[in-house]
This record gives C-alpha cells, structure tokens and sequence, in this order.
C-alpha cells in the first residue's frame, strides 16, 4: 500500500496499481485453464461410458439368474412342485450383494430373498407380480429412498404362464462403484495436470529466458555498442534459430551503420572541396569593389562548373543510398540483342575505337531498362578512357547458368593492387586523371547486387580489361512469355 496527501491534510491510503503478469504466467494459465476443460470433457465422457458399462453389467447379471432360474426349475424331479422348488432355491441359492429376487406363482403366495418387502409394496412390481408381462422387461424403478434396477419375465412351463420372476439390483452400489472409478480418473487428471504445468513452465522458462536476452540485449546496443552478440545455444531448435538470426541481424546493422558512418565521411569529404572552391571565389569576387566583367563571367562559369559536380555527386549518392530499397528497379522484360545495340549506338559518341557487338543469346531478361542501360554506358565510358584511338572495345552477352554482360577492353589494362578497391565508392584510378565523382563503378556493383547478380573484373595490365555484370538465371524470361516491344 502507499499513502498520498489528501485535500484536508491527512494521508490517503492508496492500493498498489495492478500489475499485468508476465508471459509464462499467462501462457501457463491459459494452459492449465485449456487442460482442465479438456479433463472436464473427459470426465464427463468417463463418468457417461462408466455408468452405461456398469448398468450393462447389472442387466447382464440379472437377465443370467433369470435363466439360471429357469433352467434349474427345468432339471427338478418331476414330482417337485414348481411352488416348492421355488422356496429352496431363493433359500440355498447365493445372489450377488445388493441383488433380491421375488417369485409368485399362479395363486401362490409372493416369495423372496432378504430385503424383499420394500419391492413387494412398490405399485409397479406389485402389478407385475399379479399379471406377468408378455416379455421381460428390465428398467430403473424408485425402491423406498433409492433406485433399483428391475427385471420382471414371466415363468412359463408346457406353453403356459406359471407366475412371474422379479430380480431386482441396488443401484446405490453401481453408483458408489462410478464415484469412485471418477475419483481415481481425476486424481490422475490432477496429477497429469500438475505435470504438463511443471514441463511447460520448464519449456516456456527456458524459451523466454532467451527472449528476454535478446530484450536486454537489444536495450543495451547502441550506435556505438553493435559488437555484442548473445552466446549460441548449440542447438538448431526454434530457440537456437532466434539465437543466430538475432546475431545476424546485429551483423547487419553493424555493417549498415559501419558503412553508413564511411559514406557520411566520404560525402562530407567529397563536398567540402567544390563548396570551399566556391566559397573562395565569390569571397574574391565580393572583395573587389569594381570587379572586371571577364573576371566575373569567369567566376560564374567555374561555381556553375562546380553546382554542376556537385549536383551530379548528390545524384549519384541519391542512387546508391536507394539500391537497398524494395522499389529500387522497375522491372520490365527486355529483349538482349536489339537492348545492346541501341547501348553500343549510344557510346560510339564516346570516341573513336574499334566498337564491336558480340550477343551469343537472343533472350530476353528480367531487368530494370534504364538503370541497366546507365550501368553499361558507364562501363563503356571507362573503357573510351582506358583505351586510345585504334583500340578496341567489345560489348559482349552470353548465356551460361546467367547472363553475363560485358566490356571488354584492349586498354592499359588495370594493376591488380587497385582492382581490388575499384568497386568502393570514392575510389578513382590514378589512370582516370581525376575524372568523376569515383561512384560510377559502386553504383554498377548496386545495380548488379539489386538485381541479384554480380559484378565481375578479369584485367592484365598492358593488355586489356573484361568488366561487367552477371546476372542470375531466374532474371531470364521463358520464351513464349511477354516480351518487351522496346529495343
């Protein structure tokens, strides 16, 4: 309990606020609250299937001393009356527990085992024993202050009725036989219950203790704090997959951020230069007080030079920041060999080579048009700068488990320390002469990643390169599917 100050100065007693239990409170009692209907549900069909079974048997018992009756009374001498066969049998004759018989005979007196005086009052049984029925007849009839279980038949002999037999059952005694079976049913219904509880505690305990790490993990982890992984569990269960995918995850957003804090770095790096450079120069310009009208065109033509690469880098870094968006390519069927030969058209203008089309393949793929076609142009473009006039330089496509998209070069050829940072964003060739932003090769590698393909590099330094992309087979239309209608 807590206090608080009420309006007249004295403390206010106040209850504590209801907490809502915890997740193996409620799944367990959910549990428990599912396995006792369930039990219910049995007990109610035990107790139904046990008292039918137990009835069966009374009946089965008396319909048996019904014949054993009968048939005794057809083996007596002959010289036996039927009337003095009757009195030594129900005398020497040893019933069941809870079991009387009555017998009369046509204008005989009523005959009977202990306990019989109740049944011959009893309106029903007193009417059978002065009219026998046709045919036996057995069902439950109130006795003084309970329920018995009656048969009546009628006694024949030669074709005649002789009198009538009354066998009657205390069912006081086959229901205390069904109260006890149901006590023992649910002791071990109790007893099961207790167990499922114990082992889904056991279950859910040791599931959620897992989740609960991934919580104080996942509150622990900050921008500065993604190394930390949770222990595997050595196991391949559902708990052990959570485990590796949680750890995956974290790898994830560790390299995400990792790389996110490197672009931040490089951009800022990248955009410093051209907006000191303009900075500077309009500073000049505002200095002088009558500035040359040469002097300032050529200020305005190098910062729109400069807003003209600045804005190109913002693009490029724009591009690159949605390749890891689900939207990122439109997709559309396009049909390979007129698609790169309206590609190759285009880069002709980019000077005078030996340009070449080799297109093995006449499929059509998957792709993203225009994004596909900047790749390609671009790959080209590098390969007018690496090579001089007289080279070659071959647009090529060919099918294996992929397709593979190609330029292949006859150019200086690349050195095999710089190969291997030629795809990283930033990152110029000392071949390239400052040319570019450096994000024309990582954006080829995005395009090729977002479309769930490859990029590849094959170069001999002195005798050419082979750059390009390789695109996966799903990315390839089946023939007799639509096909684009565009080149």
């Amino acid at each position: 309990m807590t206090t608080e100050e009420a309006p007249a100065g004295r403390p206010r007693v106040v209850g504590h606020r209801w907490r809502r239990p915890g997740l193996v409170s409620r799944m367990l009692m959910l549990h428990a609250i599912v396995f006792m209907a369930a039990m219910a549900v049995v007990l109610l069909l035990v107790s139904q299937a046990v008292n039918t079974n137990l009835i069966d048997a009374v009946n089965t018992g008396m319909v048996e001393e019904m014949q054993e009756f009968g048939h005794a009374a057809n083996l007596r001498p002959p010289s036996q009356p039927l009337n003095t066969f009757a009195v030594g049998y129900l005398r020497t004759r040893l019933f069941p527990h809870g079991t009387t018989v009555l017998v009369r005979l046509a204008g005989g007196e009523v005959l009977g085992t202990a306990g019989a005086n109740q049944l011959r009052v009893t309106p029903a049984i007193a009417h059978w024993l002065l009219y026998p029925p046709r045919t036996s007849l057995v069902q439950p009839i109130r006795v003084g202050g309970g329920t018995d279980q009656v048969l009546a038949s009628a006694i024949t002999g030669h074709g005649h009725v002789l009198g009538t037999l009354v066998i009657a059952t205390d069912l006081a005694s086959v229901r205390h036989q069904a109260a006890a079976t149901l006590v023992a049913v649910a002791a071990e219904a109790a007893a099961a219950l207790i167990i499922a509880i114990a082992t889904a505690y056991v279950i859910l305990h040791r599931a959620l203790q897992v989740v609960d790490r991934v919580a104080e993990t996942a509150r622990t982890i900050g921008r500065e704090d993604l190394g930390r992984r949770l222990d595997p569990t050595g196991s391949d269960d559902e708990v052990g997959r959570l485990v590796g995918t949680f750890n995956d995850m974290l790898s994830r957003l560790e390299t995400a951020f990792r790389q996110q804090r490197q672009l931040l770095s490089d951009v800022s790096h990248q955009l410093r230069t051209p907006l000191t450079v303009i900075r500077g120069h309009l500073e000049v310009l505002a200095r002088s007080g009558r500035p040359d009208p040469a002097e300032t065109h050529e200020t305005v033509e190098l910062v729109l030079d400069e807003l003209t690469h600045t804005a190109a880098l913002v693009d490029h870094l724009l591009l690159l920041g949605r390749a890891l968006e689900p939207d990122f390519l439109q997709l559309e069927p396009v049909a390979l060999r007129p698609f790169l030969t309206d590609v190759l058209t285009a880069a002709q203008a980019l000077g005078s080579r030996h340009w070449t089309l080799s297109v093995t393949t006449d499929a059509t793929v998957l792709v993203d048009r225009t994004k596909l076609r900047g790749v390609l142009l671009n790959l080209l473009d590098n390969a007018a700068a690496a090579t001089a006039p007289g080279d070659s330089i071959t647009l090529a496509a060919e099918m294996n488990e992929g397709i593979a998209l190609e330029v292949i070069d006859t150019g200086r050829g690349i050195p095999p320390a710089e190969q291997e940072r030629l795809f990283q964003r930033f990152q110029r060739l000392p071949a390239s002469g400052g040319r570019g932003a450096g994000l024309g090769l990582a954006i080829v590698k995005a395009v090729a990643e977002a479309h769930g393909g490859q990029v590849r590099l094959q170069s001999v330094e002195g005798a050419g390169t082979t750059v390009g992309i390789v695109l996966p087979a799903g990315a390839i239309v089946p023939p007799g599917t639509a096909r684009s209608t565009r080149p």
